[in-house]
């Protein structure tokens, strides 16, 4: 785990050495000027933290979130916790995948935006996030089909508790692969958003949908009387598959909310 914390933060240094080097190289120092944008300027930080701010609340409470209820279940049993991690993996492929066409679509909705073209940019967002959406439940219904022979791939022929893994991990595996749509609607609608600048209600959305319902609810379907954390609530002791069915609520319900928001034309009234 040390290797893969070190690995990690090494990655993230070297694509930033990367991306300074581009920025400053002369292949676009010289048509994009890049070399002149060195002195900071107070308004502009400060109009970038009003948009950039709000995007890293809503990212950290949704890792937050998938953390509190990958540690409750890892309580709860290392089987449930091997076959969280397992499909975990497994949607990561779904996830990932999006999110660069998602990205895609954040530059694409911000340019027809800058030229006031704000239809096209309504036209264009609706058709990335139900490509997104696509895009994700395609995937889902692949893993559905392939992850008996997959996911015996991540666990050691000799693990005495490979047999009771796989059984949980083929059962937590359809919750996951139910919100992976919504998902898709998470990301292309929050991307687009973000794009027109409207960050501050899904940052709010997505911190009380995972506070508020995501969190509690996992807490009450995973644990057992007696295993949780917190004294006093409902537990029905379901194990790896409450806490997934937790997860699907979160998702259909923050999907949902985002694509909701995009549809409303809110986002046409901001000016950057």
């Amino acid at each position: 785990m040390e290797g893969a914390a070190w690995g990690t933060n090494l990655a993230q240094f070297a694509g930033l050495v990367v991306a300074i080097g581009c920025l400053l190289s002369r292949r676009f120092a010289a048509p994009y000027r890049t070399r002149l944008t060195w002195r900071p300027d107070g308004r502009l930080i400060l109009r970038m933290l009003r948009v950039g701010a709000p995007v890293g609340v809503m990212y950290g409470a949704d890792v937050l979130g998938v953390a509190l209820f990958q540690l409750m279940i890892a309580r709860v049993g290392s089987a449930d916790a091997a076959a969280t991690q397992i499909v975990m993996m497994l949607t990561s492929l779904a996830y990932l995948p999006t999110l660069g066409l998602a990205t895609a679509g954040t530059t694409l909705v911000g340019q027809c935006i800058g030229a006031g073209a704000r239809d096209w940019a309504e036209r264009l967002g609706t058709a990335v996030i139900l490509m997104c959406s696509l895009l994700m439940f395609c995937i889902a219904v692949g893993f559905l089909v392939a992850g008996p022979w997959l996911m015996p791939v991540f666990l050691a022929s000799a693990d005495e508790s490979a047999t009771r893994t796989l059984a949980i991990a083929a059962i937590v595996i359809w919750p996951a692969a139910v919100y992976q749509a919504f998902d898709g609607l998470y990301f292309g609608s929050s991307f687009c958003l973000r794009a027109a600048g409207d960050t501050l209600v899904p940052a709010a959305t997505a911190l009380l949908a995972s506070w508020g319902l995501f969190i509690p609810l996992a807490h009450v379907l995973i644990f057992a009387p007696g295993q949780g954390w917190v004294d006093g609530l409902p537990q029905f002791g379901l194990g790896a598959l409450g806490g997934w069915l937790a997860l699907m609520a979160y998702a259909v319900l923050l999907g949902s909310s985002m694509f909701v928001r995009w549809r409303s034309g809110r986002w046409r009234r901001l000016r950057l």
